[in-house]
Formats: structure tokens, sequence, C-alpha cells
């Protein structure tokens, strides 16, 4: 009875460990092993991340101690601006890029870096998470004298990438963005509901999009004053009016449907001219805006284009 008993108890202690282990965040293995219950080599945090570098060295954090601190002075803007080359310059600034690295140096933030934020039109939320990212990394090398080789923005920015992908709180604070989007088209759709007709109904895998007057004029208005109405079908060209038409950006409903390296090459290599090529990237556009104001995801490219054709195909676009 005696054995049984102390069985039992051991069962019920390794049943605490494990709900303080798996509920907790800022618990680790070694608090653990300190409390004697588990005996381990590993010192993962939960909640941390491990990011590698082609030194084959890696870079460990902590969402707790070096995301949060950052993330939560984000101010998220629920349309979503596009910053000037100065309002860049101050967010890099704030952030601290500006600075030079102690042991990454020529990784500090030049004009040029400026400038090439500017061009990828991207709102300054988006902006913060992006330049936040890219500050963890360069701390956690300061502090762990990690030399980044080659010592470039390119490498610098895949290196944010994995830790905007690795990071709980990464993802958590781009859903408040995506969470406040929403919310601001919801309002916006209330509010200009009386304004707009509906100029057409898509039927999306039984989920009907309703698109409006707005989200076709805003299209129309888009063609009429492109940047690139003739021109070679080049990545170049094809990658500046996706940027132009807002493609590359993450809606509120479909942030998966954002233009990727693949798809810009997809439409340099397929597409016909970019007088097409405006009228295709319009009626998408104005789907990616109608399925916000509707609150319907498309499962992928491959539906969003045959919506869009419709648009052409009725001569609304």
């Amino acid at each position: 009875m005696k054995k049984i008993s102390l069985f039992s108890m051991f069962l019920l202690f390794l049943v605490q460990v494990l709900i303080t282990f798996c509920s907790d965040p800022k618990t680790t293995v070694d608090t653990i092993v300190a409390n004697g219950s588990l005996s381990t080599s590993s010192k993962t945090t939960i909640g941390g991340w491990q990011i590698s570098l082609k030194t084959g060295e890696t870079i460990t954090g902590n969402d707790d101690k070096d995301v949060v601190p950052l993330l939560e002075k984000i101010k998220v803007e629920p349309i979503g601006k596009i910053p000037s080359k100065e309002q860049i310059r101050k967010l890099a600034g704030e952030i601290g890029l500006l600075n030079v690295p102690i042991v990454n140096p020529k990784l500090k933030f030049e004009e040029g870096d400026i400038s090439f934020w500017y061009e990828e039109k991207l709102s300054m939320d988006r902006l913060y998470l992006e330049f936040s990212a890219r500050k963890i990394v360069l701390d956690i090398a300061d502090r762990k004298n990690i030399k980044i080789i080659p010592a470039e923005q390119g490498e610098l920015s895949a290196l944010a990438g994995q830790v905007m992908v690795k990071s709980c709180a990464f993802k958590e604070y781009r859903e408040k963005i995506r969470a406040e989007r929403r919310r601001a088209k919801t309002e916006q759709t209330s509010n200009t509901s009386q304004k707009s007709r509906i100029v057409i109904t898509i039927n999306m895998d039984g989920y009907i999009v309703p698109v409006s007057s707005e989200d076709v004029n805003r299209a129309k208005n888009l063609m009429r004053n492109s940047p690139i109405k003739k021109g070679r079908l080049s990545s170049g060209n094809v990658k500046k009016l996706a940027k132009y038409y807002g493609l590359l950006e993450e809606t509120a409903t479909n942030p998966q449907l954002s233009f990727l390296g693949g798809d810009i090459a997809y439409w340099a290599k397929h597409g016909e001219n970019m007088e097409k090529l405006n009228r295709e990237f319009a009626s998408r556009l104005a789907m990616l805006d109608a399925a916000d104001r509707a609150g319907i995801v498309i499962a992928d490219q491959g539906k969003l284009s045959w919506a869009a054709e419709q648009l052409i195909k009725n001569n609304i676009l």
C-alpha cells in the first residue's frame, strides 16, 4: 500500500511539472532542473527562438526579454498610411538603427537604406516590425560578440525575417495590426455603405463577395494615374506596379495573398503587356478591398485570379 501511494504521488508531481512547463511562458528547462525534478542538458527557453547564421553560429533570443520591450511601443494605424522619407528616418532613429552597432558597425542604417524602405511603400506599423526585428538581431549580436557575415543589409534582412517567423510575439503583434485593419475596414464600410452601390457580386466557394462602386472607382483611379502604362514587361517594372497597387502589402482579411518574389517572376514571364497588367492588378486590388469589407477569406492566388477575371469579363474594370 505504501509503494502505491508513493508512486501516485510521483505521478501527480510529474503532471504538475508538465502543466507548469507548458502554461508559464517564462519557465525554462533550467528552472525545472533547479527544482530537482528533471535532468537535461537543454537550455531552451519556452517562448524563445533561435536563428542560424551563414557562419554556422546561432543567435538565441527570448520574446519577453528581447522582443516585447520594443514591440509594445508600436502604434497600430487603422488605415496603414505610407510614411514619408523623413518619417522613416525618424522611425529608424527612434528604434536605434542609425546608431553604430559595436560588433557590426557596417550594418548601421545609411541614407540609401532609408530610400530603399521608402520605395517599399510599407505602412508605418509594418515598418516598425521590420526595423524592430533588425534592431533585435544587432543588439543580441552585440551582447554575444557575434559577427554577421557578410556584413550586408540583405543578410541582416534575412536574419530579421527568421526572427519574425520564429518569434511568437511578432506573430501576435502582426495579428493585432490585422485586427485593427479589419476593425477600421468594418467601420469604414458602415460609414460609406449609403454612398456606395453594389456593382457585382462574386461567388467565392459559396461565400458572396459584394464589389462596391467605391472598390471599383479606387481601382479605376489608380489605373488612370498609373506610373507605368507602357514599357518592357520586366521583373523591375512588375514589382513597381505591384507596389503601386498595394499588392505587396498584407490585407486585413487575406494577408496570405500579398505578392511574393514568385508572383513577380510569374507576371514578368506570362504577362502580355503593361497596359493589360495594370488592368489585372487593379482588378485584384478591387477584389481584395471587397473581400476585406465582407470579411471573406480567398483561398489562394488562383481563386483571386478567377475573381479578378470576372470584373474584367463584365467590363467593370
